[in-house]
């Protein structure tokens, strides 16, 4: 996770959270799928080598995600599954972070 820090948007998880609370009515499902997407969006960002926070502080990813962790995983787990929910929710448009 360490590395891809300063490649996490939170931007892209909240906006994430919005959209997967409002489809599936369940927090914990909400914040799995919004941090798995996020993951995913980050590994993309690492890919194309184009970092969320380019300043002087260091970036860090919050406990949206690292309290989640472990039910993140299991959502990482079908990659493909989170992709059309992915790509609403970024900007990103490589969809081959999982190649």
């Amino acid at each position: 996770m360490r590395i891809l820090t300063p490649y996490f948007d939170t931007g892209v998880y909240h906006k994430a959270y919005a959209e997967a609370a409002t489809a599936y009515k369940d927090e914990t499902k909400a914040r799995t799928i919004a941090g798995a997407a996020t993951i995913l969006d980050a590994i993309a960002a690492y890919r194309n080598g184009t970092p969320a926070h380019t300043s002087a502080q260091p970036a860090q990813i919050g406990p949206e995600v690292i309290d989640h962790i472990t039910a993140i995983s299991v959502g990482l787990h079908r990659p493909r599954s989170l992709d059309s929910f992915r790509k609403r929710v970024t900007n990103t448009e490589n969809s081959d972070t999982y190649a």
